[in-house]
Parts: C-alpha cells; sequence; structure tokens
C-alpha cells in the first residue's frame, strides 16, 4: 500500500533535466515519456512494505488521469519473483523432458500380464503359499520388497503381475522392466545427453512397486551388479 505524504511545487532532478532540454546520456524511452504525460512535480510517498520515497506526480495526457505512484523496490521484488518462477518452470520443464525420455528408456508404461492374485496357483504347495502370501503382504505394505526365486515356467511375472495390478488397481504407480532393458538403458546414458542416470534413478525411485523381472539373464557385468 502506498500513501501520499506531501508533494513540492518542484520537479524530481530527472524531470528538471528533461524540461530544460538537458536530457543527453537519458535513454531515448525516457526522453519520449515527455510528451506522453504533463509533470505535476515532486511528490513524496511512503510504502507499506518498503518505507518512504520520491516520485514525479503526472498525468496522462491520452486519459487526462493521474498515475498512480510505484514503489521501485516492490516493482523490483516483483521482477526477480518473476524471473525465479520463470526459472522454475524452465527447470521443471527440462526436468519434465528428462524423466518422460528416462520413462520411455527403462519401458514405463510396458504392462504388467493381465491376471491377478486368482490366476497363480499354489497346488498346495507351501512354496507357492507363501510366496502368494508375501505378494499379499507386499501389496498391504507389511513387506517392503520381495524376491521372487524358482524356476522357468512356475509363474514368477504372473505373480508379480498381480501385484502391480494391484497397486494400479489402487490408483498407485507401478513399473515394470526387464533387467536386460534396464542395464541397456544405463548404458545409454554413457553417449546420450538426453538421459542422465540420475533421471533414470529418479524413475525408478518415483513409483509405489518397482518390478524388475527376469534378474541374471542378462550376463551383469561389474557394473551391472
Amino acid at each position: 500500500m502506498i500513501q501520499l505524504l506531501e508533494t513540492f511545487d518542484y520537479h524530481t532532478p530527472m524531470v528538471q533535466m528533461l524540461l530544460a532540454g538537458k536530457g543527453k546520456g537519458i535513454s531515448d524511452s525516457v526522453v519520449a515519456t515527455m510528451d506522453q504525460y504533463q509533470y505535476l512535480g515532486k511528490a513524496r510517498y511512503v510504502c507499506s512494505k518498503h518505507g518512504e520515497f520520491f516520485q514525479e506526480r503526472k498525468i496522462s495526457m491520452l486519459t487526462g488521469e493521474e498515475l498512480p505512484p510505484t514503489c521501485l523496490e516492490c516493482e523490483r521484488e516483483k521482477a526477480q519473483l518473476e524471473v525465479c518462477e520463470s526459472v522454475k518452470l524452465l527447470k521443471k520443464r527440462e526436468l519434465d523432458e528428462a524423466m518422460a525420455k528416462a520413462k520411455k528408456a527403462i519401458g514405463e508404461g510396458a504392462k504388467f500380464e493381465k491376471c491377478s492374485f486368482e490366476d497363480f496357483q499354489t497346488f498346495g504347495d507351501s512354496f507357492r503359499i507363501k510366496a502368494l502370501t508375501d505378494a499379499h503382504r507386499l501389496v498391504q505394505r507389511k513387506l517392503t520388497f520381495l524376491v521372487l526365486l524358482a524356476n522357468n515356467g512356475t509363474g514368477k511375472t504372473t505373480l508379480a503381475s498381480a501385484i502391480g495390478n494391484s497397486f494400479v488397481d489402487s490408483g498407485k504407480k507401478a513399473v515394470y522392466c526387464k533387467e536386460a532393458q534396464l542395464m541397456r538403458s544405463f548404458r545409454s546414458t554413457f553417449r546420450s545427453d538426453d538421459i542422465t542416470e540420475s533421471a533414470l534413478y529418479s524413475t525408478l525411485a518415483d513409483c509405489d512397486f518397482l518390478c524388475i523381472d527376469e534378474i541374471a539373464k542378462s550376463g551383469l557385468t561389474e557394473y551391472g551388479l
């Protein structure tokens, strides 16, 4: 909030120079405003945030109305805030683009198998029963991770997909990828400026359930391990 404290019959130094035709060294844009306003004299104002300041009172030649005073410190802070917001928006856009590329690289959006827990048969086997029980506990957040180890064709991917679909059905975010695909994505960052390791890590971390399938089938290197 800005209040007028007092007015003076004389002008601010800059306006005095311009009115006297001594505007040398002053920008053309400032000189050009002389034809747009009628100058009434200097005034002392107080800004509720930044205190007192002096400014020229002027009337618009176009509308005939007196222009409201402007606290330059308020304007400077507003401009700084706009710059900060623009930088934040730009950084967010860059981050979103990096994350989108990372998601594409690891295959986020690759579908889990269309199955549920009812599709996983235990056949009365104690190990399969425990795996199914632990899968339910993972969905209920009573476990933080689950490793499924078994021979081919025993239903590991089916059970993992059932877990992923349960997360998705409850409005959570789930990501499915294969180890070989994941390693290719990380190695691709060595020769790409578009996707960074940090973006890939962020993508993997930014989900409620991450499923890495077919572990140890890609001939892992020391880096992969």
